[in-house]
């Protein structure tokens, strides 16, 4: 649910998971920056983002969560 400008702007992230960071600061569209969240890119396999290939290099896990 973090936005992306919030993690561009993280030093803890760009301390401890730096490609993950870097990703995040090559956004294009600034909508995408300010409004997308990462869990969104990823469900949605945003092409325009590199998320979807760093997050398996970073041994990421998703918990997926409905109304049930």
């Amino acid at each position: 649910m973090t936005e992306n400008a919030g993690l561009a702007s993280s030093d803890v992230l760009r301390e401890h998971a730096q490609a993950l960071w870097e990703v995040t600061r090559c956004l294009g569209d600034p909508r995408n920056v300010d409004l997308g969240t990462i869990g969104g890119v990823c469900a949605y396999e945003g092409r325009a983002s590199d998320y979807p290939a760093v997050m398996p290099a970073l041994d990421a896990t998703f918990t997926l969560a409905g109304r049930r």
